[in-house]
């Protein structure tokens, strides 16, 4: 929400902070922009793994299948 708030507001902080607290001096908007653009896309893969994951887990279809199955080693 500060990234967002902070582009909107079309203003930037003497420096930016983060996840790791650490300090970014001299960051601008348009970097702050590409920096929430990575983030975005880097959710939008994590919901579409967790989406094959949700229908692998489906369309396991017997007991059997369900103790044979082997997280992370199956593709959709």
């Amino acid at each position: 929400m500060r990234i967002d708030s902070t582009i909107l507001a079309g203003v930037m902080p003497p420096y930016w902070t983060d996840a790791n607290n650490q300090d970014h001096h001299g960051m601008s908007i348009e970097e702050l922009k590409q920096v929430k653009a990575a983030i975005n896309l880097q959710g939008f893969v994590l919901h579409d793994k967790q989406r094959k994951m949700k229908q692998e887990v489906d369309n396991l279809d017997s007991f059997e299948a369900v103790l044979a199955f082997k997280v992370g080693q199956q593709t959709v």
